[in-house]
Formats: structure tokens, sequence, C-alpha cells
């Protein structure tokens, strides 16, 4: 038998090997920002979903409150659910329109956004109520400078008037509200939720993906806020 015949085997060289990692490589990173995209926006979606039924409780709500908006904490005790020095905060107000005790001290898992890695408050708090848990604020303009809520004929477009948004204020400043006025009340709206942007809800109940920079006093869209609302007290 003649050995010359025989051809030597032949395999892949190191250069064909190492560009076909890399192409591999490339493909997962590509597969991995997708899934990425399609999870955020899943969320997004959610978030969305749990605002327009916040929103439809709050329509209740004012509609059995003489068409007043709800709002954020009732200093002044407007509303009449105020117990001593505590006040009722919209997350409170909201509960019997949800199915829940006016202070049962559960968590509403409604007022917690799916995209929140807190999960409506800092986990675990020691000393911390379940029942203030939340991943939504509401807008402070929906009260006078009296603290005394706005009607909702005082909005003459409520389609531009913003209701509530994300907010992740209970996990290191505890209020219910978010103030259009000032920077750093603003900056507690997630910037990470969904990828630079943070769900909007809107008087009518639409929700927007908002940048959160735009609604900074100053910004382009600083004037949703008020939806040129009118102080029908004086």
């Amino acid at each position: 038998m003649n050995d010359r015949s025989k051809k030597p085997l032949e395999g892949f060289t190191v250069l064909e090997i190492l560009i076909v990692s890399a192409l591999i490589a490339v493909l997962l990173l590509l597969a991995l920002a997708a899934v990425g995209r399609v999870r955020r926006h899943s969320l997004q979606v959610a978030d969305a979903n749990h605002l327009r039924q916040i929103w439809v409780a709050s329509e209740q709500f004012a509609l059995e409150h003489r068409n007043f908006l709800l709002i954020g904490s009732d200093g002044k005790n407007f509303y009449g659910y105020n117990q001593g020095a505590q006040k009722a905060e919209w997350f409170k107000l909201l509960r019997p329109y949800l199915g829940y005790a006016l202070n049962s001290n559960t968590t509403v898992p409604l007022f917690i956004s799916p995209a929140d890695p807190l999960k409506g408050g800092i986990v675990p708090k020691p000393g911390s109520s379940a029942r203030n848990f939340r991943s939504y604020s509401v807008n402070y303009k929906t009260q006078d400078a009296h603290y005394r809520p706005l009607h909702k004929l005082a909005v003459r477009a409520p389609s531009q008037f913003l209701y509530m948004c994300n907010h992740d204020a209970y996990s290191r400043s505890n209020t219910a509200w978010v103030n259009p006025a000032q920077s750093a009340n603003l900056d507690l709206i997630p910037r990470d939720w969904f990828g630079g942007k943070a769900n909007f809800l809107f008087l009518d109940g639409h929700v927007e993906a908002i940048v959160a920079g735009e609604v900074y006093p100053g910004g382009s869209r600083a004037e949703i806020f008020t939806g040129g609302q009118t102080d029908l007290w004086n």
C-alpha cells in the first residue's frame, strides 16, 4: 500500500475558530439586548396598567367627594379621614375603592410597580408599615397653596395635567407626592426602570413614558404639571 496517496486530515485554523467565536459572542449580545428591551417594555406596559387602575379608583373617589381631586396628603383634613395628627394619604384613601379597609395594615399589590426593585419601600425597613409601601406619588399641584384639593373643573386641560407618576420617594424621603417645583423632589422619579424613562399618568386617564429630565423645572415638558389649572377657591 502506498502511504503517499493519503492526504493529511485538515481542521479549523486558530483564526477561523476565533472568528466563529466572535460571531457567536456578538449574536449572544444582540439576543440579550433584545431580551432586555422586551422585558423593559413588558414591565412598562404592566406598570401603566397599574396606573390606569389607580386612576379608575381615583375617579370613583372624586365622584363621591364632590369631584374634588385626590391629593397626596390631606394636611387640612378636607376629606375628614385624618386620625388625630395622622394625615390620610392617597394610598390609604383609595383602599376602600380597591377592596381594602381604610386603615388595614397591608400592602396593596396595585400600588407596587412590577418594575420596582424595592417593591415600594426599603426592604427590610425596621418599623415600616406595610400599608405605606408604594411605587407612585400624586402631583403636588392637585392641591392649592392652602392644602385644599382642586376641583376637577379647575383643570381646563385634563390631558395635559400630570396626575401621578413612578416615584421611589418612600424609599428615601417618605413623601406621598411629587413636587414639580423642586428638582430635588423630581429627582426621586426613577430613571432605571424602563431605560431612562418613567410612566406618567394624566388626569384624563392616559399614560405616557417620558424622560424624567423633561419634566424638571425649565424642561421641555414642565408645563404638563398644571394643564391650565385655575383656583376655584378664590
